[in-house]
């Protein structure tokens, strides 16, 4: 029998997560993003089914959630640092052109976030009049209208935060059909929330600037100090070493996940504007053309603020490298005068041992002489006629010999 995957279903699911509910002009959607800590994930999660009208304990493991409440259409996702609250309703053409609908307060009130993003988004139908009366509460100067989808719809956006504390949208739909109102939707929704996900790193960039750029001038400095002849001592230059090394790491930890976020984050973006598939209209700035004024700029400040980061690593790894190239010569030159010396003691050793060999054999000859004369004055009272005077210093050179030979021989066993 065919064995499944145990991560078939859940991966093929996947695929279809995270979807809005199907979208038809005309309609208005409004949007919260809210960042939460690691901590406040379940309590997002039960503040979610709350809105819906479900009780229970929140699952772990519950991403996604849609319902029908009051009129709205609401769908929560759940991403790994943010949710987002999407609330669709439909237009009838006595409130085509007039204001939102708030959400009835209660909702968020309790919210277990922090609100980072608010949007109101209109889709009028093709046969709607073009939204004049709607686009007088645009800022003109920041007004970016484009053409998306092959001209199939109409964007316009002032990226401000209105008087209701929320930023407005008008999408007119001029030749959208089947689902592509609601990937139009969809797609400009996260184009406005990554963007802003991404923005995060930059308050976080300018901050840490100041620290960065005081460990670069202190890593130069180190470096040009290791290079000094008449330099302090390397047990002070390792612990000056140490503790700037480990302040750039607590500095890259600190940054690395939000700066790897705000790439991520950028990547998306750049996706999403590459799917609208803009046109421009003659007098107007379009989406993409914003996005390069305004969010690239300050991209490429949190990946310049990275590229230093690195650098700054490299220069550390490199003083690090010098501190001990340098340390490693003073062990060695300390090693070599140390083998010096004790290849000087070594040689007085010798000379000492060979003069006490020396003097031991002149003692003992000198002592065996003795006795070797007790032995002969015995002799010459017995033997008047013999000189014990000649015979011993006959001996005596035959004593020095056989003692040196036996002292030797001892002594090479024990080499």
């Amino acid at each position: 029998m065919t064995q499944n995957h145990p991560l078939r279903g859940q991966l093929t699911e996947e695929m279809h997560a995270r979807r809005l509910a199907h979208i038809q002009a005309p309609c208005e959607i409004t949007q919260l993003l809210a960042v939460y800590s690691e901590g406040e994930q379940q309590a997002v999660r039960q503040h979610a089914l709350k809105i819906a009208g479900q009780s229970g304990e929140a699952r772990t493991d519950l991403n996604h959630l849609t319902a029908s409440i009051a009129g709205f259409e609401f769908t929560w996702e759940c991403h790994a640092e943010f949710a987002t609250y999407t609330f669709i309703r439909s237009l009838d053409a006595t409130d085509e052109q007039g204001g939102f609908t708030p959400l009835p307060p209660d909702w968020m009130a309790d919210l277990p976030a922090a609100i980072l993003r608010g949007t109101q988004l209109r889709l009028l139908s093709a046969s709607d009049p073009e939204p004049t009366t709607l686009l007088e509460d645009f800022h003109p100067g920041d007004l970016v209208t484009c053409d998306v989808f092959d001209r199939a719809a109409t964007i316009w956006a002032d990226f401000r935060l209105h008087d209701t504390g929320f930023g407005k949208l008008l999408v007119k739909d001029r030749n959208l059909s089947g689902g592509d109102a609601t990937r139009l939707v969809q797609w400009i929704q996260e184009l406005g929330n990554y963007r802003k996900m991404a923005l995060l790193g930059l308050p976080l960039a300018k901050e840490m600037n100041g620290r960065l750029k005081r460990l670069e001038d202190e890593f130069g400095k180190l470096v040009n100090a290791i290079a000094l002849p008449d330099r302090q001592s390397d047990a002070e230059l390792f612990h000056e070493l140490s503790c700037l090394t480990a302040e750039l790491n607590r500095l890259e930890s600190d940054a690395s996940f939000r700066m790897s976020a705000t790439m991520a984050y950028a990547q998306i973006v750049h996706d999403r504007l590459q799917s609208l598939r803009e046109s421009r209209i003659a007098g107007h700035q379009t989406l993409s053309e914003f996005t390069e004024r305004r969010f690239m700029p300050a991209i490429r400040t949190c990946q310049s603020f990275m590229n230093r980061v690195q650098q700054v690593s490299r220069r550390a790894d490199s003083a690090s490298g010098l501190m001990r190239t340098s340390i490693d010569v003073v062990l060695r030159s300390q090693t070599r005068d140390l083998l010096a010396s004790m290849d000087h003691r070594s040689n007085l050793q010798l000379r000492l041992q060979q003069a006490v060999e020396g003097l031991s054999v002149a003692a003992i000859t000198y002592y065996m002489a003795a006795l070797l004369h007790y032995e002969l004055d015995a002799l010459h009272h017995v033997a008047p006629w013999f000189n014990p005077t000649i015979v011993l210093a006959a001996a005596i050179p035959v004593l020095i010999a056989v003692i040196w030979r036996v002292v030797r021989s001892k002594k090479h066993p024990l080499t």
